[in-house]
């Protein structure tokens, strides 16, 4: 059986981040409006979320259901001896699986060939956003961490770094370190284009750990507050005709090539649900 595969996200309040009723809006709206949002067309198709449940486990209130997109099709049909093209009298419709725990702000969906994960995350904040109380949102998939810091640990010299990030939610610990970054400016995003062809000085010389800044940029982008992307190169000697050289080769890396995962070839929603949450408590 093939696998599915889900993706990690953080669901982030955007637009009402500084609003007096800020958790109000993550525990109470967002839930309401995966309840009971509205569809809406977007090309020919209609998109929803449907299939909803709550449930409770460990004493966390999670959602299950399926982003849908729908619409009626035209099929061709067998009568007799002949065939003709008729029209589909429902919608047909295309899903893909999602769980949602509000208390984490977390989302963990499915990718199919008929919604990937780009079009999922574009969607699903699409159809959160255009809820007035909630206003804007931004989801974020969450890279794995060994991944970002072994990749820009094996890069020889960086010479660029393109770091975007967006405000945490009061009273997180990774507000503190968005403040130190941004000179506790009240900034909602945070873009930071770092460029030295002659290298960045990304690493301290001595412990060869991140230096403070960049550090505190990794574990915001790993808290799904952000992206990051790195470019630079390595270099290797080459013989030439007459004498060596030395050449560079470009390496880059960005969050979204390495993105948090799990991989389940179950088809039963109970059986998918209980392994989701069983990688979730060992995520977090």
């Amino acid at each position: 059986m093939r696998s599915r595969i889900f993706y990690v996200a953080k669901i982030n309040i955007h637009g009402n981040i500084f609003s007096q009723d800020l958790n109000k809006l993550i525990h109470e709206e967002i839930p309401r409006v995966i309840r009971d949002a509205d569809t809406i067309k977007i090309n020919s198709w209609n998109w929803s979320f449907t299939d909803i449940t709550t449930n409770v486990s460990d004493g966390q209130s999670y959602f299950t259901g399926n982003l849908t997109k729908s619409k009626k099709k035209k099929y061709k049909a067998k009568i007799g001896s002949e065939t003709y093209q008729k029209q589909s009298e429902d919608e047909m419709a295309e899903t893909a699986f999602f769980l949602y725990l509000p208390d984490k702000e977390i989302l963990i969906h499915e990718s199919t060939s008929e919604i990937n994960k780009k079009n999922f995350i574009q969607v699903f904040t699409q159809l959160l956003s255009t809820n007035h109380v909630i206003g804007k949102v931004i989801i974020n998939h969450i890279p794995i961490r060994n991944d970002i810091r072994q990749e820009i640990k094996s890069i020889e010299k960086v010479t660029e770094l393109n770091i975007s990030l967006i405000h945490p939610n009061p009273g997180k610990s990774e507000y503190n370190l968005y403040n130190k970054l941004i000179f506790e400016n009240q900034l909602k995003t945070l873009d930071i284009d770092m460029k030295n062809q002659d290298g960045i000085h990304v690493l301290d010389e001595d412990s060869q750990e991140f230096t403070p800044n960049i550090e505190s940029a990794l574990t915001l982008v790993e808290a799904g507050y952000g992206s990051i992307g790195v470019k630079g190169h390595d270099t290797k000697v080459v013989q030439g005709k007459r004498k060596q050289r030395i050449e560079k080769i470009p390496r880059k890396y960005d969050t979204s090539k390495s993105i948090q995962n799990k991989k389940i070839t179950d088809t039963d929603p109970e059986i998918t649900t209980k392994k989701l949450l069983d990688f979730v408590k060992k995520f977090f």
